[in-house]
C-alpha cells in the first residue's frame, strides 16, 4: 500500500478539496441517489439504462494520471475494483464488479424481473429464461428500435455472458463462495 486513503460518498460527504488529509487520498464520489429535475425532464432516463445512469468521479489530487473522460459502461459495484486499482493494492477478492482500467465494457443490473446488460454500445434485455430485446442504446438512447431478430450473433453473445454471470454468481451464493 503506498500511504493513500479511500473516501467514497457524495459531494456532501467529502467536504472540502483543500483539507490537508485531502492529499495523496482517493475519493469516488457519485450523486445524491436520485436527480429528479433531470430524470422528469429528459425520456431517456425513464428506460431501464437512463434509470440507472449517473456519472462516477475519481478525484485524486495531484495524479495526473487521473485526468480525463472515460466513457466506457461503468456502475458503482466498480468502484471498489477501481480504488483497488488507483492505489495500486495487489488484492485477491471476489466482485462482480470490474476496475475502469478495464478492457471489459459491459454493466450488469436487475430491475423488474429482469437483467439488463450494457455491453458497449448494446443494450440487452433477458427475464432469466428469454431473450427479450437488443438495442444500440448509445445511437437509440429511447430503446424504439429493437433489433433482437435483426442481429442474432450479437443476441447470442449477451444471452451467452449474462447466463454465464448469473449461473457464477448464483453457484457462489449457493455455495457461500463469495469471499477468498
Amino acid at each position: 500500500w503506498n500511504g493513500r486513503s479511500i473516501t467514497y460518498g457524495t459531494e456532501r460527504h467529502c467536504g472540502n478539496d483543500e483539507q490537508p488529509w485531502l492529499q495523496g487520498a482517493v475519493q469516488g464520489r457519485v450523486p445524491p441517489d436520485e436527480d429528479p429535475v433531470r430524470k422528469a425532464e429528459e425520456l431517456q432516463y425513464k428506460n431501464n439504462i437512463g434509470k440507472f445512469r449517473i456519472p462516477i468521479m475519481f478525484f485524486a489530487p495531484g495524479d495526473e494520471s487521473m485526468v480525463g473522460v472515460d466513457s466506457k459502461n461503468f456502475q458503482q459495484i466498480d468502484i471498489l475494483p477501481s480504488l483497488i486499482d488507483i492505489l495500486g493494492l495487489d488484492e485477491k477478492l471476489i466482485t462482480f464488479g470490474k476496475s475502469y482500467k478495464s478492457k471489459y465494457d459491459f454493466v450488469v443490473n436487475y430491475f423488474d424481473s429482469i437483467f439488463n446488460l450494457e455491453m458497449d454500445d448494446y443494450y440487452f434485455a433477458f427475464d432469466g429464461t428469454k431473450s427479450l430485446s437488443l438495442y444500440i442504446w448509445k445511437k437509440d438512447p429511447l430503446l424504439k428500435q429493437n433489433l433482437i431478430e435483426k442481429n442474432p450473433e450479437i443476441k447470442n453473445k449477451m444471452e451467452r455472458f449474462i447466463k454465464a454471470y448469473i449461473q457464477t454468481y448464483n453457484q457462489r451464493v449457493i455455495q457461500n463462495k463469495l469471499t477468498i
